[in-house]
């Protein structure tokens, strides 16, 4: 088992803190530790939440009998806390390679960075603009983008950094008895939905909670 989901918040905060996330409606992808714009998301409601760093977690992973020495694609989307991220992990940072980041938020969420600030904190740690996400063009602009970090130059050409979209359909039952295909994503974004309606019910394998981590 490679996969653990942690039931955590990622902040550059140095000890665990309790903190508040903001669920939004519709599409829960949305969601935030910081407030949204009322014009661009509708708040479902807010939860309860632990802060951690990234840096409490990846010092669990035992480095020197690990069959790797760094990390070759991190991808941050957090809805506008994503230098706090890349804050938090410490002298882990230096350890990416290739970097996929969203630059811009679109005034969605009060007290986010700005973009020049994430550009030159990336400048700052070393990493160089590699190229736009396709999938991400937002009113003319490329929200997510990719970087490298120039240590690892050397290596990027063997990272894979093309991904193909997700085209795949899944068959549903309805309550009627009838069947319905529908893409993935929208399936997603459903069954997200229902995990939040039913989240005190619902068990998972490889979940853990920040004590669990230890």
């Amino acid at each position: 088992k490679n996969t653990y989901f942690i039931h955590a918040a990622v902040d550059d905060v140095e000890e665990l803190e309790e903190s508040l996330i903001y669920v939004t409606k519709k599409n829960i992808g949305c969601s935030s530790l910081h407030l949204p714009q009322p014009h661009r998301h509708e708040i479902d409601h807010e939860e309860k939440t632990t802060k951690v760093n990234l840096k409490y977690i990846l010092d669990k992973i035992d480095w020197e009998n690990v069959n790797f020495d760094y990390i070759e694609y991190f991808k941050t989307d957090t809805q506008g806390n994503d230098i706090n991220v890349l804050k938090s992990m410490g002298e882990y940072l230096s350890k990416i390679a290739i970097l996929e980041i969203e630059c811009t938020t679109w005034d969605e969420y009060y007290n986010v960075p700005e973009e020049d600030e994430i550009l030159s904190f990336l400048k700052e740690n070393n990493f160089k603009f590699l190229k736009n996400c396709d999938d991400s063009l937002v009113n003319g602009v490329y929200v997510d983008r990719l970087f490298v970090n120039k240590d690892f130059l050397h290596v990027k050409d063997k990272i894979q950094t093309e991904f193909a979209l997700d085209n795949r359909h899944i068959t549903v039952s309805l309550e009627d008895n009838t069947q319905r295909q529908i893409d993935v994503n929208s399936y997603a974004i459903a069954f997200g939905e229902q995990m939040l309606q039913q989240k005190e019910t619902m068990i998972f394998n490889n979940l853990y909670s920040f004590e669990d981590v230890d």
